[in-house]
């Protein structure tokens, strides 16, 4: 299935003639679904109040139809009708929605190469952390057990529900003990591999009118080259171990440093701008909180440092909320190149989620100067002043 509408714009990077194309893959993930949704609300919204000049299209890629059906349900809705639930609104014509399904198959490098053609931003999400564990393994095994997915399809609203409960009663057993971000295995390393043929079709000589780049990555990259480091005292590379764990351990972190030094290079070699988003531990919440943001994992090791309980926490709403910030700067807002870690403030935590000062303050925040006003960007491998 492959849907296309456009709707008014006002956007920094150029669009072609056929207005801005924004490409957004794991778009059916619960960050994904989110992404897209404010994508198309940010617009319609510069458009209802005249300050729209540009078109925009909106693709979103997924890796099969069972993924399209489930995005389709939480963008669009459903009513249940004649024993059968039937969409409220189209995604194509109410929401300018273009499906793009590109399966893990032998010719997922051509779909991809299709999904990328034309498009001028390209936001790689890919799958991110299912959930969370207590630092204790034994309590661990005791709260998750074996059953890692859900293997029916249902609206990502009730993935939501099943995760923020499964954080609160982790948390609620393991106050002690510390929570780290739990990577599955064998879906994390299915995800990694996504990942890296999604940045090279990106970035590929076919996909040449992309302009700009927003990969999600996460925090405890710097801490993994630190905890290997001779050079670094004994307590340095302590605090940067419990780091990386804390972030889901070094086999998941190490995907992440792959991916942004792959992307890095490549987008180098191609002449593309590129913004890397290093978030902390992402949770299902209402979001509206204030952000935080720093560069080689300053926020991670002084949460490490003062004991808590938790890493840097995020909700994938105001992740994405700040991608759809990024998307509508891009190069002209000095994004070119930037590596920026990113987690709620220090003051709000998860009970801030929804409050009215959490929420009033946030909506006054611009998180673009945000990012741009970290006093260094971590750039892979090094950093250089702003």
């Amino acid at each position: 299935m492959k849907l296309c509408v456009v709707m008014l714009a006002a956007f920094a990077v150029l669009p072609s003639a056929s207005g801005l194309l924004v490409a957004v893959t794991h778009a059916a993930g619960r960050m994904g679904v989110s992404v897209v949704g404010q994508l198309c609300e940010r617009w319609q919204s510069a458009a209802l109040e005249g300050r729209a000049d540009d078109k925009l299209r909106v693709r979103a890629i997924v890796r099969s139809k069972e993924e399209g059906a489930r995005l389709n349900l939480d963008l669009c809705g459903a009513v249940l009708r004649g024993g059968m639930l039937t969409p409220l609104l189209d995604l194509q014509n109410d929401l300018g929605v273009e499906l793009c399904v590109v399966p893990d198959d032998v010719d997922e490098h051509l779909g991809l190469t299709t999904a990328f053609e034309n498009v001028d931003v390209a936001v790689l999400l890919s799958a991110a952390h299912a959930d969370f564990a207590p630092a204790d393994a034994k309590l661990q095994e005791i709260i998750l057990g074996e059953n890692d997915a859900a293997t029916t399809i249902v609206p990502g609203t009730a993935f939501h529900v099943r995760a923020s409960r499964a954080f609160s009663a982790t948390k609620m057993a393991s106050t002690t003990l510390g929570i780290n971000v739990r990577v599955p295995y064998l879906q994390g390393a299915a995800a990694a591999r996504r990942l890296g043929a999604e940045i090279a079709a990106a970035t590929a000589a076919e996909s040449s009118s992309i302009r700009h780049v927003v990969l999600r990555s996460t925090m405890g990259i710097p801490s993994l080259a630190a905890s290997a480091n001779a050079v670094e005292s004994y307590k340095s590379r302590q605090a940067a171990a419990t780091a990386v764990t804390s972030m889901g351990g070094a086999a998941a972190i190490a995907v992440g440093a792959d991916a942004e030094t792959a992307l890095k290079k490549r987008c180098e070699q191609r002449g593309i701008s590129y913004t890397v988003l290093r978030l902390g531990a992402l949770v299902d919440s209402a979001g509206g909180v204030p952000l935080a943001f720093g560069c080689d994992d300053t926020l991670l090791l002084e949460r490490v440092g003062d004991g808590m309980p938790e890493p840097p926490l995020i909700a994938r709403n105001d992740a994405a909320r700040l991608v759809v910030d990024v998307v509508s700067s891009g190069p002209a807002a000095n994004l070119s190149g930037a590596v920026v870690d990113v987690a709620w403030g220090s003051k709000w935590g998860m009970a801030s989620a929804g409050t009215e000062e959490a929420a009033r303050t946030a909506a006054r925040q611009d998180v673009v100067a945000g990012v741009v006003g970290v006093e260094s960007f971590s750039v892979i491998g090094a950093s250089i002043a702003c």
